[in-house]
């Protein structure tokens, strides 16, 4: 059963080529037109959305070749949300995360002025070496003269070490209905997929 975190499954599957995938940043923009005066556009996300490309997925033997049909299936085509970890290291810690702790210190990049204020960058995954996952939301940020502290809902319960990746956790459908599965024969698969992220539709 895949892990559910506020209300969606997570794509806990690390990409074959993470060095290779492609990143697009976009902004979803309202032009605003009236042919007299001036020419006003509109923000409509609050943010850049981010469209991850390039996700590799290779399947060796019938079992991980079923899991990503169940994955797909769920999806439900490009209808069903998925959280996607960036597999970036978006935020770098400056300090090991101690059990029991839920301020977590990272170095100073302006998250706390640029990013915190968008609900669609708040929630962040913690993936140690070990393959343990876990998820996380901020719900407070705080800036200081060379780092920044950020607050979780709640803490990890375990050590977590400064060297762990810390990546942004982000909202996102398939960019298509009907991706493609390619054989290389019959116990080995592999799908690149792309995805479109949906920062308005992100839990507050």
């Amino acid at each position: 059963m895949p892990t559910v975190y506020q209300g969606f499954d997570v794509l806990e599957i690390e990409p074959s080529a993470v060095n290779d995938r492609e990143f697009t940043h976009r902004r979803s923009m309202t032009r605003l037109d009236s042919r007299t005066g001036k020419l006003r556009a509109r923000d409509r996300s609050g943010v850049a959305v981010v469209s991850p490309g390039g996700f590799v997925w290779l399947m060796d033997g019938r079992a991980e070749i079923q899991a990503y049909r169940d994955f797909v299936a769920a999806r439900k085509g490009a209808l069903v949300p998925v959280w996607v970890p960036t597999w970036n290291r978006d935020l770098e810690m400056d300090t090991d995360l101690s059990a029991g702790n839920v301020n977590l210190s990272i170095s100073k990049i302006g998250y706390t002025k640029f990013m915190f204020p968008t609900v669609a960058r708040r929630h962040i995954a913690f993936l140690l070496a070990d393959g343990t996952r876990h998820y996380r939301k901020i719900i407070g940020a705080s800036e200081g003269s060379s780092n920044e502290v950020l607050t979780l809902d709640s803490s990890i319960g375990v050590l977590v070490p400064k060297a762990t990746m810390v990546s942004f956790l982000t909202l996102c459908r398939l960019a298509t209905d009907e991706p493609e599965l390619t054989w290389h024969n019959r116990d080995l698969a592999e799908a690149v997929l792309d995805f479109v992220e949906l920062p308005k539709e992100v839990p507050a």
